[in-house]
């Protein structure tokens, strides 16, 4: 007859197996809400790409916007974060309206969106943070400067915002922002935004926490884009554990 303990080395393995194979993210229909409006955006004024290395090495995009008339003094420059799934053209429209209005706009990629590294990948929790800090030493600037981000991008700016480097933006600008997925601001199940492969997600972690790393390359994460927006914006539709 097996023991207690025998069969807990038995049914754990399976359960982690099980999760690992069959707990990922769900099939989610695309949102129009979320695609259709970039089908009409006149991407063809979209500043070439530029990179700067962050510490660890790894060359990160961005895009320069210039602003319009005449330099006086030095501007404002306003540092645009994208939301989930995305990167820094699917803020071109806004770039081109804040330097329109006369001020200085970085767009970037965060690392694991568009040009911006191995998709969706990140080594530590806090790693953007030391990114954007190493941006902001790579390409320096003499006047003020607003760190403004939208839906993910905002709860990134609001956290940027209650850190030890919070002063190295005079302002700040949480556009819809992503505050938690109980925050009275979230819509259930995220809208249908995404899927999160949550049995996965944990099997992922109690692994990694023995130091195995395998399966780190599966998807725990699920967006709900079209499959032709999913193609330019990388991460695109599916994440993976890392």
């Amino acid at each position: 007859m097996l023991t207690l303990a025998a069969l807990l080395l038995i049914a754990v393995p399976l359960g982690l197996a099980a999760a690992i194979a069959w707990g990922g993210p769900r099939d989610i229909a695309p949102l129009a809400s979320v695609n259709s409006p970039f089908d009409g955006v006149d991407f063809s004024g979209l500043p070439p790409v530029q990179h700067w290395v962050a510490r660890d090495g790894t060359r990160l995009a961005w895009h320069a916007y210039a602003p319009a008339g005449p330099v006086a003094a030095p501007r404002r420059r306003v540092v645009l974060v994208h939301g989930s799934s995305s990167r820094a053209r699917s803020m071109h429209v806004l770039a081109q309206a804040l330097a329109s209005a006369g001020h200085e706009v970085a767009a970037l990629d965060m690392r694991g969106h568009g040009d911006s590294g191995p998709r969706g990948q990140a080594a530590y929790l806090g790693q953007m943070e030391d990114d954007l800090e190493d941006f902001l030493q790579a390409v320096p600037h003499a006047g003020p400067q607003t760190l403004m981000g939208f839906s993910a991008g905002g709860g990134f700016a609001l956290r940027f915002a209650g850190s030890a480097r919070q002063d190295l933006f005079e302002h700040y600008v949480l556009l819809a922002p992503f505050l938690h997925q109980s925050a009275p601001t979230a819509r259930p199940d995220v809208g249908g935004w995404a899927s999160v492969g949550l049995p996965r997600l944990m099997a992922l972690r109690v692994l990694n926490g023995l130091g195995i790393t395998a399966w780190n390359h599966l998807d725990v994460l699920r967006f709900a884009l079209m499959p032709h927006h999913a193609r330019t914006s990388r991460p695109a539709i599916r994440t993976p554990w890392r």
